[in-house]
């Protein structure tokens, strides 16, 4: 019978040093992740993540943080997101 290799968890900061390295470096992917026993579905998720970061690009965009509301009953927000597009809100 096969041995299971054993899970290694790895911190966001090792995860870091990891693709830092490889950006470093000359390796593919492939070959990199082998060198170094990475699962390579792990090593491209962290690294799409680091670099949406870096970017503020993601799923959502970047945050934009809105002014406090006014304490009222009657309120409204008008988000214009492009295209013609107004999302309002009372």
């Amino acid at each position: 019978m096969a041995k299971r290799r054993q899970r290694i968890h790895r911190t966001r900061e090792e995860w870091q040093r990891l693709i830092q390295e490889y950006e470093a470096g000359d390796q593919g992917p492939g070959e990199f992740c082998r060198d170094r026993r990475l699962s390579t579905t792990s090593f491209h998720y962290w690294r799409k993540k680091f670099r949406e970061e870096a970017t503020g690009d993601g799923p959502a965009g970047p945050l934009i943080e809105l002014p406090a509301l006014p304490a009222s009953p009657e309120w409204r927000v008008e988000l214009a997101l492009g295209d013609g597009v107004v999302l309002r809100l009372r």
